[in-house]
């Protein structure tokens, strides 16, 4: 993936209120990103939904 392209999908979960996005106090060059609460509830609530599709899967 290219720098660009990341940095467009970064954006989009930024102003989706998915991630937060922070300047590095190790490196000036670096960003951190990290999930929001809400992007942290809407993981959990994908990977629920994908536990329970595996487990529909196995019978």
């Amino acid at each position: 993936m290219s720098k660009s392209a990341l940095s467009e999908h970064v954006s989009a979960l930024t102003d989706a209120g998915v991630v937060g996005v922070s300047n590095s106090p190790a490196d000036k060059r670096a960003r951190r990103t990290a999930l929001t609460d809400v992007g942290r509830e809407s993981f959990d609530a994908y990977l629920r939904r994908l536990e329970a599709i595996v487990r529909a899967a196995r019978g």
